[in-house]
């Protein structure tokens, strides 16, 4: 049986000792993201937003595992976000990817195109899925 510490500390812990500890942690683990108060404008140092070539590398390298999780037949525990990409058995990032296809499956009856709007989130992760259906027959 797993004890799940959070649970326990959320159980027995003061709330007003749990806030102190979430300031006290926000000051040890920075914010992933922060404020920027002139926008797109905005010229910090150490802002380099995704315009770096770490990105691009980090993207890159997480292409090909895309690519290659989504050509094998196993379940789709397929997502680019993921740290490792393929996380065997996450039933989530399976059903992410079983649901866009769905939709698109609905969107595209009897039709003989579509137009997907792209939000710019990535490098065109959403594009591969869309081709499953005609390698894996």
């Amino acid at each position: 049986m797993a004890v799940d510490v959070k649970k326990v500390i959320r159980r027995w812990c003061p709330p007003g000792l749990l806030d102190a500890g979430r300031r006290l942690l926000g000051y040890v683990y920075p914010p992933e993201w922060e404020f920027a108060p002139k926008g797109w404008r905005s010229v910090e140092p150490g802002m380099t937003g995704w315009n770096t070539s770490g990105i691009i590398e980090a993207e890159s390298n997480r292409w090909d595992k895309v690519v290659a999780a989504l050509a094998d037949p196993s379940p789709l525990c397929v997502s680019h976000e993921s740290p490792s990409v393929v996380e065997s058995g996450n039933v989530a990032f399976h059903n992410i990817v079983m649901s866009f296809g769905y939709v698109l499956g609905r969107a595209t009856w009897e039709k003989s195109s579509i137009s997907v709007l792209d939000w710019g989130g990535g490098i065109g992760y959403d594009r591969l899925p869309t081709s499953l259906s005609s390698r894996r027959r």
